[in-house]
């Protein structure tokens, strides 16, 4: 067994991290929870719910059995805290070179776009909660979407700028995609200032999110849905 106290546990961090991201993101069903491309966009338009449970008009109403209460409350959770404490491991233990700087710039970019996505998702007042290295919960006060878009501009912010210092192209213009995201998502005022962002990142760019069919953990959850449901 590998200490997390150590660089090796580390870099174990950082990958679990990135994994639970694009479960969170894009997750499926047979893993344990339903990812945010399933809940915000395919349950919305009601494509899905006619077998889920979620089809009662007083969603309190529905069975866990089928549609389990935490879901996708639970990857969200997994993701945020799983991402922070990577960065914490990370700054303890960091890699040689200017793979720290890499490293850590992409866990802060999935950082912003995890609580992007929370707060598009989840109404107001939903609290951010962290959890230490001893298993110790720390409970976060609600907060407003608002307050949520701001935390995930500043951390957004940060990528950004650690990507042009490490001289990282593909890591800086998600970030400065996210960062817009966050901008608009916060107030319509802030089109001009998102463009602007933006305006250096090619229209062909693109960051992709991998799935395996190895594991149902890491199955894409649309493919999930439609091949193995």
């Amino acid at each position: 067994t590998v200490s997390t106290a150590s660089a090796s546990g580390a870099q174990a961090q950082r990958v679990a991290a990135i994994g639970l991201f694009a479960r969170y993101f894009a997750g499926d069903i047979g893993g344990g929870g339903l990812a945010l491309a399933l809940t915000t966009a395919i349950l919305a338009d009601e494509a899905f719910t006619a077998r889920s449970g979620t089809e009662h008009l007083d969603s309190r109403t529905q069975n866990p059995n089928v549609f389990p209460e935490n879901a996708p409350w639970s990857p969200y959770g997994n993701a945020y805290n799983g991402i922070v404490r990577a960065i914490r491991a990370l700054n303890a233990f960091p890699p040689a070179g200017t793979a720290k700087a890499t490293q850590i710039g992409q866990l802060y970019m999935l950082d912003g776009f995890t609580l992007t996505l929370l707060a598009e998702a989840y109404c107001n007042g939903v609290p951010v909660s962290t959890i230490d290295d001893n298993g110790a919960i720390h409970y976060g006060s609600p907060e407003s979407n608002a307050q949520i878009f701001h935390r995930a501009h500043a951390l957004l912010d940060t990528a950004r700028l650690i990507a042009i210092a490490a001289g990282d192209p593909d890591r800086e213009y998600l970030a400065r995609v996210g960062e817009a995201r966050a901008l608009v998502d916060s107030s319509k005022a802030n089109l001009a200032a998102a463009a602007a962002l933006v305006a250096s990142v090619p229209t062909s760019f693109q960051y992709k999110i991998f799935h395996s069919s190895n594991t149902p953990r890491q199955q894409n959850g649309l493919w999930e849905l439609m091949f193995n449901e």
